[in-house]
């Protein structure tokens, strides 16, 4: 999928090294990718990270990293997504590569380095390990059975109801990711869109239970305080979603970093950013997704649809 890069971007002058050289580097970096262990998640590098660091020490390490990516998306075969998706995707991913090769032009300013997240998650991408439905990713992965104690002995008695009676086990689910690469797409209908997305996937994979996110966006206090992203948790939630409290995060969480009006209520003491983990059972999704696509609605019973962005 996408053209061949041109040599030209392997010149010697640019990095120092042969194309040849960076050619086979690339190739190895590629290899150790797709056939890496995926159980730490989209940003687990194993071999890999030390086959990068070896190719870093020969030139700039985030010319190599720019590289990577063109060449990941190059190489790109929806075989290593190891899922089976809908013809649609196909779309799907010819616009994140579009957005991603924009990047890649002199003077985009996009950080290619392992420390920004971004580029993590589009490298993801683009080797097969994340799938992209809209403002989110997903990735399959399974949700923390601690949180069987983390919540108290009241979230002890619900949480331990649910996954005996609906869940039954913690693995394989979708875990949804926020990628600010796509911010445009975070509101309302675009995370009504991605969770269409989700069902068609698991539709086509009855292997996997359904969908969980781990985030501060899901704590239930975050509906009083932001009203405009209660859809975030409310809407799953009306379909059939659990929430259960995880951890308590400081005042470095993004919770607080991207808002006035929670460091406001932090530094006041009336708010502190708390993760929660809110799971979507594999027939409560379907059955949303049985409601026709384009249609969108607040709950089971309401026809409705408020656009806060």
């Amino acid at each position: 999928m996408g053209k061949r890069h041109d040599n030209s971007l392997y010149s010697q002058e640019e990095i120092g090294v042969s194309s040849a050289c960076v050619e086979l580097k690339l190739a190895e970096f590629w290899k150790f990718y797709i056939s890496g262990r995926r159980e730490g998640g989209y940003a687990n590098f194993g071999n890999e990270l030390k086959s990068l660091g070896e190719i870093a020490a020969l030139f700039n390490g985030e010319e190599f990293c720019r590289l990577a990516l063109g060449y990941f998306i190059d190489k790109f075969d929806f075989k290593n997504t190891n899922l089976d998706l809908p013809g649609y995707f196909k779309d799907v991913y010819e616009r994140e590569f579009s957005r991603m090769k924009k990047n890649m032009n002199p003077g985009s300013g996009f950080s290619f380095s392992l420390g920004n997240d971004r580029f993590v998650k589009d490298l993801a991408i683009a080797g097969g390990r994340l799938i992209p439905i809209g403002p989110g990713l997903v990735e399959v992965g399974g949700f923390p059975r601690r949180l069987l104690w983390s919540g108290g002995i009241r979230q002890f008695f619900k949480f331990a109801k649910f996954y005996f009676l609906r869940a039954r086990r913690n693995f394989p689910y979708l875990e949804i990711h926020t990628h600010l690469e796509n911010v445009q797409e975070f509101n309302e209908l675009g995370w009504k869109d991605a969770y269409y997305k989700v069902a068609d996937i698991l539709s086509m994979n009855s292997f996997l239970r359904g969908v969980f996110r781990g985030s501060w966006f899901v704590d239930p206090v975050i509906s009083k305080i932001c009203p405009h992203l209660s859809y975030i948790r409310d809407f799953p939630v009306s379909w059939g979603a659990e929430s259960f409290y995880y951890s308590t995060e400081g005042g470095s969480s993004d919770a607080i970093s991207s808002s006035k009006t929670r460091r406001r209520l932090f530094e006041e003491n009336k708010y502190e950013p708390k993760v929660y983990v809110l799971i979507w059972p594999r027939l409560s999704i379907l059955r949303f997704a049985k409601k026709p696509r384009g249609v969108c609605f607040s709950s089971p019973d309401s026809y409705g649809f408020r656009n806060d962005i």
